[in-house]
């Protein structure tokens, strides 16, 4: 076989497999089959020594266009994928998202308790203020004389 149609070859079936390609899985799997360290492509490339004189700058010309080409197909098939993914928003469910842990805890009793009376007391038509915890003696016993 000729080097030229090896070339033509690699990329009919680039073209054919990418049609089938469904998920971004399959989609890194076909860049490592064709453009990763052992990829067609790749391979292709390491031969250029075995080529003859004449035809190694057409050969490294068609062959890199061949990679580059495979590069942009992948990632405009890739982009394709992404915007995909983005336009199905919030309804969209990744099960590999880490759970929600559940809120631990709850309010002191007492603190229950007070807000339970507080509640009882506003019901009744009273309001509830705050103030200091603890009133100075002047308040309490001097002013009222």
């Amino acid at each position: 076989m000729n080097i030229f149609e090896e070339i033509a070859q690699i990329q009919a079936e680039f073209h054919k497999e990418l049609e089938s390609v469904s998920g971004l899985e399959q989609l890194d799997k076909l860049k490592i089959k064709y453009i990763g360290r052992s990829g067609s492509v790749t391979n292709l490339l390491r031969k250029i020594s075995s080529v003859q004189k004449e035809d190694r700058p057409r050969f490294g010309a068609e062959a890199n266009k061949l990679k580059s080409e495979i590069s942009d197909f992948i990632s405009q098939k890739f982009n394709l994928f992404e915007d995909v993914s983005s336009a199905r928003g919030s309804g969209h469910l990744d099960v590999t998202l880490p759970g929600r842990s559940p809120i631990m805890g709850t309010l002191h009793p007492t603190t229950q308790i007070m807000r339970e009376i507080c509640d009882i007391f506003v019901s009744l038509g009273f309001s509830v203020v705050e103030g200091p915890e603890i009133e100075l003696d002047k308040y309490n016993f001097e002013m009222l004389n």
